[in-house]
């Protein structure tokens, strides 16, 4: 949430890097595509599933697992995806040089387990993502996972939720919930062809004074919240209120001599590390979710 929000510095500068290029950008930034699907049935709670896309350059497979036993509820899920698909472009003609797109080569696995005490209502809840983006073609931006960068280095997403969840008065559960996570390494790039360093972000369109962001070889962003939601059960109706705190740690290297991190200044000598000097971000989301 608020991904398209860009980051800022103590001063007041903004820089050029938006929160969603240093965070998942998946939970940003959720996207459909054409598939076939099969999931099987289920056998002692486990279910597998698989899909394929297009000409099988877009496929993904999962093994979901969900029961109930001696008062406890548990849930998990374990998959893999790799994706070598060519996006499709926003123009009508096939013929056009656009559709002759750069091929990714990139596999995303991650896990997820959520567990409850029925009789109590406290529960944790937690999954984790890891892509690789292959970097094995010159050129191969493609987009996909937020690869935005040649030489993107691979990046992790991790997040843990604990709480309770009780129908205390009546209308349905009242769930209290805290949050803590890290994003590793999504707005970074690794050494390429030993000329350039890290990843640059340009300047959007259209915008001045705007803090250039240059050489990005490491980004953390961190997130702590709170939250709450009650439930209507004879409406089927969630009414939810969530706090979120964001921080960034975002190091930057010297490229023979060149801009380092912002303000246009090198930081010394060749391949030398900096740190930008960034402020966090406070978000506040709440709204309803009917069922129909």
């Amino acid at each position: 949430m608020n991904g398209g929000f860009f980051l800022r510095g103590p001063g007041g500068q903004v820089y050029t890097t938006q929160w969603a290029s240093i965070g998942d950008p998946a939970s940003n930034n959720p996207g459909r595509t054409e598939l076939v699907r099969y999931d099987s049935p289920s056998w002692h709670g486990f279910i597998y599933s698989a899909s394929v896309a297009e000409a099988g350059d877009y496929w993904g497979t999962m093994i979901r697992y969900a029961n109930e036993f001696q008062g406890f509820r548990l849930a998990g899920t374990v998959g893999y995806e790799r994706i070598q698909d060519i996006a499709t472009p926003g123009v009508v003609d096939p013929a056009a040089v656009n559709y002759v797109g750069n091929k990714p080569d990139i596999t995303v696995w991650g896990f997820a387990l959520s567990a409850m005490h029925v009789p109590t209502g406290l529960f944790v809840q937690g999954h984790y993502n890891h892509v690789d983006y292959g970097n094995s073609i010159v050129g191969a931006v493609s987009g996909y996972w937020g690869q935005a960068s040649t030489n993107a280095k691979p990046a992790d997403q991790w997040l843990i939720q604990a709480g309770v969840s009780k129908n205390w008065f009546g209308y349905g559960n009242t769930s209290i919930y805290g949050e803590y996570g890290v994003a590793d390494d999504w707005g970074a790039a690794f050494t390429n062809n030993g000329a350039t360093i890290g990843r640059n972000f340009s300047t959007p369109a259209n915008t001045f004074g705007f803090t250039a962001v240059n050489g990005v070889t490491s980004t953390e962003m961190k997130v702590w919240g709170m939250g709450i939601a009650q439930n209507f059960a004879a409406a089927a109706t969630d009414l939810y209120l969530g706090y979120r705190h964001f921080d960034a740690d975002i190091k930057c290297a010297d490229a023979i001599g060149a801009a380092v991190c912002s303000g246009g200044v090198a930081v010394g000598a060749a391949h030398q590390t900096d740190k930008l000097a960034t402020e966090g971000i406070d978000v506040i989301v709440m709204g309803a979710r009917v069922l129909f």
